[in-house]
């Protein structure tokens, strides 16, 4: 067998019993906190406060004893606060987005940080099926934030030819994508809809011209029906991955060729460990019950999280896979906590929404959840979708029409209907391209009242 018809980029690891995952887990975990305490002043405070003891943790089930961090915790200390490397030893600063009016976190990585980084994501490329060769189109920002990186070292450790393109136009995408012969693409699953839509409008006979097999995409939740729209209009086979910012983004988690609809995604155990918890009361939930995702990563130097609060709703399962990978596997995320929107009692997820709008051949990439408070306090919500084309508002008797069948589809999804479904023009609403991570805060326009005792 050659060296490129092997399933595995590192079989050895990425084969390892389960049993011995979790032994490494365990060992890294406790060797991490011990660190963590050694050389940063916030977790050596914390830690003490708490009364952890890095020798008690006898088990994976001991973690627990470690407190939980959020997002709150960590604006309150200063950007720089969870560096653990000497200076003399960084090679790369990063930071997340600060979106939101957070203050972006400063996320820094160590020579040996860059060579794991690079191996996690070329695992994850060598997944989806490229080999030495292949041409990868990397759409994702080359800047502070660090979702183009880590594809970038991984497409190079495997011996791809990168293009690290960042965002650019949906014409100079489509050239790039014949002109260069890229086999692989990444980016945002909002860019290949988009990019979806753009083929389909212009009537590019793109699979004729590009030879482009697969994209990996993620940044943002997105629906089976986002998914079948880009592979059957682009002519590949998309796959999900899972990164965030703060753990030096792509190369926490990647679905396999399988492409399980429960459990795709194999998250790599021996550099996180990841865990599933009630977002409400911080509980661990039962394998496979969906939960908020927490992540420790056991092998940055540069700047280790510890039991970091994700928010993003999943669920977690290590049955073992078809592939023969023994890593855990995520289930799509749904979306966050933050993102669901309670209307009158009920949580509405826009990734919900998104997937029913999908189902109807007239919808485009786009839609708004505007959400209000009538006069005698009751909230409802209005629903603006673009359309693909403009024919479909022509006539009004069908336009209304395609509006009461989106409405009933939505009600018959969440349980709630919205008060109207405002259809508009292509280009009538603002794209989203994933520079907003997997918040879907632009997709949610609260109009309600704040209250201020909040």
């Amino acid at each position: 067998m050659s060296v490129n018809d092997r399933p595995y980029f590192q079989p050895d690891l990425e084969t390892l019993p389960a049993e011995r995952l979790r032994e490494i887990q365990l060992d890294r975990f406790r060797r991490m906190i011990r660190r963590a305490m050694e050389e940063c002043s916030f977790y050596a405070e914390l830690y003490r406060k708490e009364g952890v003891e890095p020798e008690e943790i006898r088990s994976l089930e001991d973690v627990r004893k470690v407190p939980l961090l959020d997002r709150e915790r960590l604006r309150r200390i200063p950007p720089s606060g969870l560096i653990c490397a000497p200076t003399d030893r960084i090679r790369e600063i990063h930071s997340t987005s600060g979106r939101q009016r957070r203050r972006p976190m400063l996320v820094a990585a160590t020579q040996q940080d860059i060579d794991y980084w690079a191996d996690l994501n070329a695992r994850s490329l060598w997944m989806i099926g490229l080999r030495p060769g292949d041409v990868l189109l990397n759409t994702y920002p080359m800047g502070m934030t660090t979702r183009g990186f880590g594809l970038h070292y991984g497409a190079l450790k495997l011996g791809m030819v990168s293009i690290p393109s960042g965002p650019l136009s949906l014409e100079r995408l489509v050239d790039l994508l014949v002109e260069a012969r890229v086999t692989g693409i990444c980016g945002s699953s909002s860019m290949a809809l988009n990019l979806a839509n753009y083929v389909e409008r212009r009537k590019i006979p793109l699979q004729e011209k590009a030879s482009c097999r697969v994209a990996l995409l993620g940044s943002e939740p997105w629906s089976r029906a986002t998914r079948e729209r880009i592979q059957e209009t682009l002519g590949l086979k998309a796959y999900d991955h899972y990164g965030m910012n703060e753990l030096l983004g792509p190369g926490m988690g990647c679905e396999c060729q399988v492409r399980d609809r429960s459990f795709g995604m194999h998250t790599w155990a021996d550099a996180f460990l990841c865990e599933c918890i009630d977002p409400r009361t911080g509980d661990p939930v039962p394998d496979e019950e969906e939960g908020e995702l927490v992540w420790t990563s056991l092998v940055w130097e540069g700047t280790p999280l510890i039991r970091y609060r994700s928010g993003d709703l999943s669920a977690i399962t290590w049955r073992p896979c078809d592939c023969g990978r023994s890593h855990p596997r995520l289930a799509p995320i749904i979306g966050r906590t933050e993102d669901a929107v309670a209307i009158e009692g009920i949580l509405l997820y826009p990734s919900q929404v998104e997937e029913t709008l999908l189902a109807f051949e007239e919808a485009g990439s786009q839609f708004r959840i505007v959400v209000d408070r009538d006069r005698k306090g009751g909230d409802y919500f209005i629903l603006r979708v673009e359309l693909k084309d403009r024919s479909y508002l022509r006539k009004d008797e069908a336009r209304k029409a395609l509006a009461r069948k989106m409405k009933e589809a939505v009600r018959q999804a969440t349980g709630l209907a919205p008060r109207e479904v405002d259809l508009v023009c292509p280009g009538g609403l603002k794209k989203t391209g994933g520079s907003e991570e997997k918040t879907a805060a632009v997709r949610v326009e609260d109009r309600r009242p704040k209250d201020p005792r909040s």
